[in-house]
């Protein structure tokens, strides 16, 4: 038994008897479980109950061990002054509130339906890749699409979450943040921690004085990220150490060691030196990127914002000195939809957020629907299963349901794997707005 599952049986009511009893014997009708809280606080707020004759409006707690309430130290937690039940599968101990009231208890014990246990138990002995593999068709297509909707917000939010916090390190600085965190995705996660590094010790104020010249930016970032070092047989390198070496001075820069950069196992076209012409590129042709982002409202206009091409050096060269085959050098479709997925639509939602605009975190979806589903080997398991995954929307949203769902065995709290659980002989059907996850 987990305190888990109790919460789950709460949740839906999944009982054996309506005939329910405090610890002293009255008689507890429940009218609303009230709402399941996932942050710090009581399991359920806002319950309604009546005890007795009397109607109570409050919060529930839930424990395995009635003392559990003492040794999590609810009765010194002005939270949980306004518990009114307290439910539990092991009544060891009357508990007291921090004004000395007792606490009505319920013993869970003898009303939870074990059946839904024992069904909980067998779908996490499961061994495929995710525990409802064989029964998640049980599950009506709308409810599945209305969960990955769910999921693709609460992924976007997660997100958003992280840029709230680099916003906090950039000193609240809106465009600080948003060029190391363009940096950073620009590092496409084997160069992210690098390439936010770069951006870190080359603050955009600096590059700012310099977006009208290409040449500057690309001496200063391939300077700042230790690529200069040494001697080069190309004119275009030492040209651009030149400059660097004088800007370096000028400014008092200190740079990267080039060692940091990672190009095991990548593609030429990931190269960190083709990633940081092309963003040298486009800080130059979009001198106004971080503020035009706010104002995009034409998907198209922001794949034609972020799609440049680096110097033309870079397409017969897969490093300095080093020549190649002639390639292409413009930053491809799946990069910019990368960087809308993971940047572009984090940030409008942090900045719908903190100023008020809703359209703007409708124009951030409306981004989403429009970038192609990533083709990585989660998302292909979901096609095999026969999902509908058509644009990074929905990706997304089952991207957010493995790894915060599926792989953690969090069943209870999926919408998918709760119906699943709640209907084990019948075929799933829609829950309502009460009791959807």
């Amino acid at each position: 038994m987990t305190e888990t599952f109790l919460q789950f049986a709460w949740r839906f009511c999944l009982f054996t008897t309506a005939d329910f009893r405090t610890s002293r014997g009255e008689i507890i009708t429940i009218k609303n479980e009230g709402f399941l809280n996932t942050d710090a606080g009581p399991d359920f707020l806002f319950a309604k109950i009546q005890i007795g004759d009397t109607f109570w409006s409050g919060h529930v707690e839930i424990h395995i061990h009635a003392s559990d309430w003492y040794k999590h130290n609810h009765h010194q937690d002005p939270a949980y002054d306004n518990v009114i039940l307290h439910a539990v599968y092991y009544p060891d101990e009357e508990v007291i509130s921090r004004s000395g009231a007792p606490i009505p208890m319920l013993d869970l014990s003898s009303c939870v339906d074990m059946s839904y246990l024992h069904s909980y138990e067998n779908l996490l002995k499961q061994r495929d890749w995710i525990p409802c593999v064989s029964r998640i068709h049980q599950v009506d297509e709308s409810l599945r699409n209305v969960w990955i909707e769910r999921l693709l917000v609460q992924r976007i939010e997660e997100k958003r979450e992280v840029l709230r916090n680099r916003l906090q390190l950039a000193k609240m600085d809106w465009t600080e943040m948003l060029y190391r965190t363009f940096a950073r995705n620009f590092g496409f996660k084997v160069n992210a921690e690098a390439f936010e590094m770069l951006a870190i010790c080359l603050p955009y104020k600096l590059l700012a004085s310099h977006r009208d010249s290409q040449f500057q930016l690309e001496a200063l970032l391939f300077g700042q990220a230790g690529m200069l070092e040494g001697l080069f047989s190309d004119s275009y390198p030492r040209v651009l150490q030149s400059e660097y070496l004088f800007l370096k001075k000028k400014y008092k820069l200190t740079g990267m060691s080039g060692s940091i950069w990672r190009y095991l196992r990548l593609m030429p076209a990931n190269f960190p030196s083709l990633r940081i012409a092309q963003f040298a590129a486009l800080l130059y042709h979009r001198p106004n990127l971080f503020a035009d982002i706010r104002e995009w409202v034409d998907p198209q206009e922001v794949f034609s914002a972020l799609k440049v091409s680096a110097h033309e050096y870079w397409a017969t060269h897969s490093g300095f000195d080093r020549k190649c085959k002639t390639r292409k050098i413009a930053l491809g479709k799946p990069s910019v939809e990368n960087i809308i997925i993971n940047t572009v639509v984090p940030y409008i939602f942090l900045y719908a957020n903190e100023i008020g605009t809703s359209d703007m975190s409708e124009n951030g979806l409306a981004l989403m629907q429009k970038c192609r589903p990533e083709n990585n080997h989660i998302i292909r398991k979901w096609r095999k299963l026969g999902m509908t995954v058509p644009s990074a929307a929905q990706s997304q949203g089952y991207l957010e349901l493995y790894n915060n769902y599926c792989s953690q065995l969090k069943c209870l709290n999926c919408a998918i794997g709760a119906e699943i659980l709640r209907s084990p002989n019948k075929s799933a059907g829609i829950p309502s707005a009460q009791t959807a996850p």
